[in-house]
């Protein structure tokens, strides 16, 4: 079997690393692995899976993800968009397929993070309002926007 690599949309490089944790401590992320990994979890709540397309960049080794068990997420995303329990067969095509996925909702869920830290000056503030609005079931941006929570 060949080792599978995880890749990333090239267009996505400056929202990773602004999210993960830079010199200043900013970023509320250790590794781009724990970015992406958030970001697919995103994009599966919000139904958004987008091909990356021919501009990536550097994979990361799929070795970084299972290390940070991250390889269970990964597997149950999988079998939550197929709904196939053979899409965790230990195959190259399966493996395939599962990276794949993941790739697509991660990409998808880095869309959405782009939006929604456009012009925030503190990533891991507007994180932390991110997940409380996805909590509460309650939209972002204008269109979840009521006056009345100001009054």
């Amino acid at each position: 079997m060949a080792e599978r690599r995880i890749s990333y949309a090239k267009d996505k490089t400056d929202i990773i690393k602004r999210l993960v944790n830079a010199e200043d401590g900013s970023g509320p992320f250790r590794l781009i692995a724990d970015v992406l990994v958030f970001a697919a979890a995103l994009g599966l709540k919000r139904d958004r899976s987008v091909p990356l397309g021919d501009a990536k960049e550097e994979p990361i080794r799929q070795e970084v993800f299972d290390r940070q068990g991250y390889d269970t997420m990964m597997n149950l995303l999988a079998l939550s968009i197929t709904g196939k329990p053979e899409v965790l067969a230990d195959s190259d095509e399966m493996i395939e397929t599962r990276a794949s996925i993941f790739e697509q909702y991660a990409n998808g869920g880095l869309a959405i993070l782009q939006d929604e830290l456009r012009g925030a000056t503190n990533p891991l503030e507007t994180m932390v309002l991110l997940i409380n609005a996805e909590r509460s079931g309650r939209p972002q941006g204008l269109e979840g926007f009521d006056l009345s929570d100001l009054v």
